[in-house]
């Protein structure tokens, strides 16, 4: 580092530490009064954050200006506004598929574009503290430390880097990175996302799932190719992934909102059975108009509680239901509403044999 880098490194006043055992900083310009992230990194590729400060990745923070020196790197760089991912989950626990969805796609979007440059750059520490969501709902991708070039195979990597847990197998010497290295902790992310949990601890269900499933195989081979092709499985539009569920059409009743016709067979069966108990059940009453009433409620209620208990209109979902663990509590709050709507059916039967008068 040179004079002239040392006078403009002064430039910048350190303001607060945004995690001092790794060298980040919130500094300030003393001239522009712009606030920026001072990162100093010991190990490093300098030929990749020159590269990144020439050509600037969407939604990765802009390079404003590299120091090198023989032992070090000094990178200043945007500072992103938002919540990191990370503290999504602390504050809220696991996010709805909806949620996940939109923030895996903008993600792989990101990765799409660095292991499209030529030759490709692997991220390599992909996890939920790297990724900032704006009030906006943008995503960022940060901290490219663990990044490197992928120039062809090899044994495996030079250097072990990455965070235990989101990390690849490879990454911990059984083989070396490639795209398919970030595939992996995409998989990991995107289940601790919907579950809390790594995958080896528990695995998302329904189709989520198995696109979680493919991501995280030990063997790179038999995982996604591309981020684009994540992008294509979460949003049910896959060619190659195969995928039993459909994309769901929200508003038709449960049954018939993934067009399955083994599905609406048995949907259809479920409902003729609420229908002819109701229409058929004894009402002890001379009140001819309080029996069609009480046999109207009775089916009401039957189909209410296929309702609520199948998810329709992502019910569940909005009452955050569906983010309670463990599972038989989850379960358990649902037979309670269950029961409350059954209730709800004998107030109303209450009712009618009160005020109904003939």
């Amino acid at each position: 580092m040179n004079l002239n880098d040392m006078a403009s490194l002064s430039c910048y006043k350190e303001i607060a530490a945004l995690d001092e055992d790794h060298g980040v900083y919130l500094v300030q310009h003393a001239e522009t009064q712009r606030v920026f992230v001072k990162k100093i990194i010991t190990e490093f590729d300098s030929s990749l954050f020159r590269f990144l400060k020439d050509h600037h990745i969407p939604n990765t923070p802009i390079i404003y200006e590299l120091f090198e020196d023989e032992e070090y790197i000094v990178v200043i760089e945007e500072y992103i506004s938002g919540q990191s991912l990370q503290t999504i989950l602390n504050n809220r626990g696991p996010l709805t598929e909806q949620e996940t969805t939109g923030i895996i796609c903008q993600l792989c979007t990101v990765l799409n574009a660095l292991h499209s440059v030529n030759p490709p750059i692997i991220h390599r520490d992909i996890k939920p503290s790297n990724i900032i969501v704006s009030q906006e709902g943008t995503v960022t991708l940060l901290d490219m430390d663990a990044a490197k070039w992928y120039r062809g195979q090899k044994a495996q990597d030079t250097k072990l880097l990455g965070t235990q847990g989101y990390a690849a197998p490879e990454q911990y010497g059984f083989g070396s990175s490639d795209i398919r290295t970030d595939i992996y902790s995409v998989g990991v992310l995107m289940n601790v996302m919907l579950t809390g949990c790594f995958p080896s601890q528990k695995t998302a269900d329904g189709h989520l799932g198995k696109v979680i499933e493919k991501c995280v195989q030990l063997d790179p081979k038999e995982r996604f190719s591309t981020a684009l092709e994540i992008s294509a499985a979460v949003m049910g539009r896959s060619v190659g992934f195969e995928k039993k569920s459909r994309k769901r059409i929200a508003w038709l009743p449960p049954g018939f909102r993934t067009l399955t016709p083994w599905k609406m067979v048995l949907a259809s069966l479920c409902y003729i059975a609420i229908i002819v108990f109701s229409v058929t059940l004894h009402i002890p009453s001379s009140k001819p108009v309080l029996a069609i009433v009480a046999k109207t409620a009775a089916i009401l209620t039957g189909l209410a509680i296929v309702f609520f208990s199948a998810n329709w209109m992502d019910v569940l979902d909005h009452m955050r239901i569906n983010k309670i663990q463990p599972a038989g509590l989850r379960i358990f709050l649902i037979v309670l509403f269950d029961l409350l709507i059954v209730l709800v059916f004998f107030i109303i039967g209450g009712l009618a044999d009160q005020y109904i008068k003939f």
